[in-house]
Parts: structure tokens; C-alpha cells; sequence
């Protein structure tokens, strides 16, 4: 019931500051459908909250917060949400989000894990036609890579295309949720 209030906050607060802004119009339903299947990027967060800290909420949730916590305008402009909105999301609910660049993503994230630094680890995809696409990590072989794409569930992908097309951006999400643990 909590989470359910907190939503309808969420979701009002960004409605009117979208209001507030100049020349600025509020996501329609349609729009907000279209930013929702834009990049996957709530989609991705609500699964690193269930699959990681065992939080369950809804990507439209996820999506009204990362709205609310990032800049409407940007947000808009290129239709979708970057590390930093994601960074300020996470921080609303009592998280901790760290970005960094690694000139060897694939190492990185193998020493990560070799440490016990589980993740999850959120990676984005550079996307020549538009809007980038953002990937979960869960491990890797000599061979491939094993993603879970926000349209096509678990998928596999070479470690030559993996280093060709992946950003060499990494998110970490740790911490407890801390403003709000039912739905």
C-alpha cells in the first residue's frame, strides 16, 4: 500500500514539474509508453531491484521515479535516461550508484565478480539508429557474454561484438532500499 501511495506521489510530482517547465508538454500515455519501450532502462532497474535486493515494483514505477529524480528536459530531448538519472533514483531510495569507465569492461567485471562484487552491473549499447539500450550483466566465458536484454530475455553475444558494440560504461547498484521495501 505504501509503495502504491509513494507511486501516485511520484507520478503526480513529475506530471506537474513537466507542467511547470516552458514549452515543456507532460508525457502523454502514448509518449510515456514509447519512453517505457525506448531503452529498457526501467526495466532494467526494476530486475536489478528484485534480482538483487528483492524489491519488487513495476518498470511504469521505476520509470515515474527515474523521471522525477532526472531532468524532464534531457529526459525528453533524448528520449530516455542516462547513468546519472539512474544514480539519482537510486539515491532517493536510500541507494548507492556508482558509474564507471573501464578500458576493459569484460576484465573488470570478471575481477568484480572473482571479489565477491556480485553486482548487478548495468551496461548500455551504443545504438547507432537512436535511443541506447541498456543491458544487465551476469557473466561471461572464453566465448560469450551472458546479457539479459530488456525485449528478448537472457541472450548470449560473442566477446568480439560484446567489445565492438558496448560502451565501456558500467553501473553498480549496493546498498539496502531504505525509503520503502513493500509493494
Amino acid at each position: 500500500m505504501k509503495f502504491a501511495v509513494l507511486t501516485l506521489l511520484v507520478w503526480l510530482l513529475a506530471t506537474v514539474s513537466a507542467w511547470a517547465l516552458e514549452d515543456t508538454p507532460a508525457l502523454d500515455e502514448k509518449q510515456t509508453h514509447a519512453a517505457l519501450e525506448s531503452s529498457g532502462c526501467a526495466y532494467m532497474v526494476s530486475v536489478m531491484l528484485e534480482e538483487s535486493m528483492g524489491v519488487k515494483t513495476s518498470e511504469v514505477d521505476i520509470f515515474a521515479l527515474l523521471f522525477v529524480h532526472g531532468d524532464p528536459v534531457r529526459i525528453r530531448e533524448q528520449r530516455g535516461f542516462n547513468f546519472y538519472d539512474i544514480k539519482q533514483a537510486a539515491a532517493a531510495l536510500g541507494l548507492r550508484a556508482s558509474a564507471y569507465r573501464s578500458d576493459d569492461l569484460l576484465l573488470d567485471l570478471a575481477q568484480r565478480k572473482l571479489q565477491q562484487q556480485d553486482g548487478p552491473y548495468l551496461l548500455l549499447k551504443d545504438n547507432p539508429e537512436g535511443v541506447d539500450r541498456f543491458y544487465l550483466y551476469y557473466f561471461e566465458d572464453e566465448e560469450y557474454v551472458y546479457l539479459r536484454d530488456p525485449f528478448a530475455g537472457m541472450i548470449t553475444i560473442e566477446r568480439s561484438e560484446f567489445n565492438r558494440t558496448f560502451v565501456p560504461y558500467v553501473l553498480i547498484i549496493e546498498g539496502k532500499v531504505t525509503e520503502f521495501t513493500e509493494v
